[in-house]
């Protein structure tokens, strides 16, 4: 690669964010030049009805050799990410939230290291930052060389995930469209053809959580429910089209399990317990004999009391969620 080529490529996803888009712009601008010229920085503005554009359009001015705007009408979440893959000129790509940021000093780390890989996959350390308890957790992979997915036992997570940007584009990656929680297609959908990677511990990414208006809400998990079940079943699909049996099989296990315990546990969210109660169970079991692996990798507490209660704990297990797991 030539020093003068793209490197790296930032998609930020932005929807009305004019009040944060500035803190995630700013804490991708590391302060080595000749790093920061290997740089790309998309910002997609997903039909913003807000200042979104005018300040992106304002960086794109001052920094033009390394952020591109891309005005879009709305198509969500995914549509945006299928928007930069397609216009990426980086090397690797990565995303970026716009109600999150990055570590600046980590990224140029990364970057500085990331200049003499030749993997498909680079893996990284991330935190989560809750609002509301003014907390912060770290999520740290152990500190070994990983080279390939054969036995790695590791829970993936887009905010510690960068492929190479040719691997998306040659397999024809395609996140869903107008529904929400579709970072977990990003994750899922490139490893069945992920043959190399390399972990790298720099805590990049700073996931905040705890807002009302995000995704991950109680309140936006009960009004998009149909969403986390439609994305269900495109994993599903995906998992018996591929007919996965090489080594990504048990961190796609691991992710989608991941999903689906997310869907049940939204279950419990829902107003009306005794209808929610006979989904949730008829779901569950439905989900052991159509995948068990994926049905063996749910272990949360709340799962596991639920099952072994024949799902009677159901009003129990609700409660637990909302007072813990917020």
């Amino acid at each position: 690669m030539q020093m003068n080529e793209k490197l790296l490529t930032i998609s930020i996803a932005a929807y009305n964010v004019e009040k944060c888009l500035h803190y995630a712009v700013e804490s991708c601008l590391i302060k080595k030049n000749d790093l920061c010229k290997r740089l790309e920085i998309i910002i997609v503005n997903d039909g913003s009805g807000d200042r979104t554009s005018e300040i992106a359009h304002d960086y794109e001015r001052k920094f033009p050799d390394i952020i591109r705007v891309i005005d879009k009408k709305n198509g969500g979440y995914g549509s945006t990410v299928n928007t930069s893959i397609d216009a990426a000129k980086g090397k690797y790509i990565r995303l970026l939230d716009a109600d999150d940021c990055y570590d600046t000093e980590q990224l140029e780390h990364f970057m500085e290291n990331l200049a003499s890989l030749d993997v498909d996959l680079v893996i990284t350390d991330y935190m989560v930052c809750y609002r509301h308890k003014n907390k912060k957790v770290t999520y740290e992979l152990p500190k070994s060389i990983l080279t390939n997915l054969e036995g790695i036992n590791v829970d993936l997570s887009m905010p510690s995930i960068c492929f190479k940007t040719r691997l998306l584009r040659d397999n024809k990656i395609l996140l869903g469209e107008r529904m929400f929680y579709t970072d977990t297609e990003f994750v899922i959908y490139p490893l069945y053809y992920v043959k190399t990677i390399y972990y790298l511990p720099y805590m990049i990414y700073q996931y905040k959580v705890g807002d009302e208006a995000q995704s991950v809400s109680f309140t936006s998990r009960v009004n998009h429910i149909k969403d986390i079940e439609a994305l269900n079943a495109r994993l599903q699909n995906y998992y018996f089209r591929h007919k996965i049996t090489n080594g990504a099989k048990d961190m796609i296990e691991k992710r989608m399990a991941v999903s689906e315990q997310f869907y049940i546990t939204t279950l419990l969210l829902l107003p009306d317990g005794k209808k929610a109660k006979k989904i949730l169970a008829d779901y569950d079991r439905g989900l052991k004999k159509l995948l068990p692996g994926v049905y063996r990798r749910m272990k949360t507490k709340c799962i596991l009391f639920l099952r072994k209660s024949n799902y009677w704990g159901y009003r129990i297990c609700a409660v637990y969620v909302r007072l813990f797991q917020r």
